[in-house]
């Protein structure tokens, strides 16, 4: 899936300064991108625009090329099913326990029970938090929480991955975790859309297309190898 801004700004009423400002760029399938950025800067505000939880102020968004101010809202969750999302709150449902977080995109995109459970417990495996199937979000560290956010992102093998500060409240360790994964799906031409200000995600994908935003103005940053690069 691909993505187009066609000078997009953002306006909230409460703010002095746009959250984003004449905004204009392209992001192709298969692509990995980071946003860069300090707290209140835009990153959030962008993110929200491609998956259709924002409509610009001023001018176009296009998400799998269609234009946002032309798409019916009937047609959002069909575009979000190609997508993962990552919140840095998590979102994860209180009354259910990891196991149910993780498989409830199976269960609205109506898996069988049986395939359902069985790619359930493999992606619990893959990140590392089999261990936590049985525990309730509230029983969860922080880091633990972002963990099962980023399963349950992942689960139905989505086109699209959209992460929003993915590695907050984590320790290095668990920051390479999701680094990993984030990896092996854009080594697999998934489109990876990665909001931090980590030094430690942002150094490993160094080779990667890089926006920062300042006060709602973007800039493209130029490349840099990656590690071993």
């Amino acid at each position: 899936m691909n993505f187009a801004f066609e000078t997009v700004t953002v306006r909230y009423p409460t703010e002095r300064i746009p959250a984003l400002r004449n905004v204009s760029f392209k992001i192709e399938s298969g692509e990995t991108l980071l946003v860069t950025g300090q707290t209140g800067a835009g990153k959030t505000t962008l993110l929200r625009l491609l998956y259709l939880d924002l409509m610009p102020s001023e001018g176009r968004v296009f998400v799998g090329g269609q234009a946002s101010d032309t798409i019916a809202r009937r047609a959002y969750p069909a575009l979000r099913r190609n997508m993962g999302l990552i919140f840095q709150d998590s979102k994860l449902l209180p009354n259910r326990t990891v196991y149910e977080n993780v498989i409830y995109p199976l269960y609205a995109a109506k898996f069988g029970r049986r395939a359902a459970d069985k790619r359930c417990l493999e992606v619990l495996a893959d990140v590392g938090i089999s261990f936590l199937r049985n525990k309730f979000p509230a029983q969860l560290s922080g880091g633990e929480r972002h963990l099962v956010a980023l399963a349950r992102s992942i689960i139905h093998d989505p086109d699209v991955i959209i992460a929003d500060e993915p590695s907050g409240n984590m320790d290095d360790a668990t920051t390479e975790k999701v680094i990993t994964v984030l990896g092996e799906l854009a080594g697999k031409q998934r489109t990876v859309i990665v909001a931090t200000h980590s030094p430690l995600v942002m150094s490993n994908f160094a080779g990667s297309r890089r926006f920062d935003i300042t006060e709602g103005i973007l800039k493209e940053l130029a490349t840099s190898p990656g590690p071993g690069g």
